[in-house]
């Protein structure tokens, strides 16, 4: 019999956690929230908004905060989503 040898994926690139918040206003199950919405609970003026959804501005506590009451997932979920992004730049 034949051993396996399983594939690791891991991918070299980094997506910025803004990215995910936007695939999340873009699902049905997000349908009451706009981008608008959003912007305004995490107390965002439009530029700042921007540099948040590329990856300009990295979530802090506070933010994750914000984020855990608006879309659902713990804040150590949006801590973690920003630290790996970061990491995944750094490691290019």
């Amino acid at each position: 019999m034949r051993k396996e040898n399983p594939i690791k994926f891991e991918p070299k690139w980094a997506i910025a956690p803004g990215e995910h918040i936007m695939d999340w206003l873009r699902e049905a199950e997000c349908e009451h929230l706009s981008f608008k919405n959003v912007r305004e609970a995490l107390n965002f003026n439009r530029e700042e908004m921007d540099a948040f959804l590329v990856g300009d501005i990295a979530i802090d506590q506070n933010l994750a905060m914000k984020l855990e009451k608006l879309f659902g997932p713990p804040v150590n979920f949006f801590i973690n989503l920003d630290k790996n992004y970061r990491k995944n730049l750094e490691n290019g």
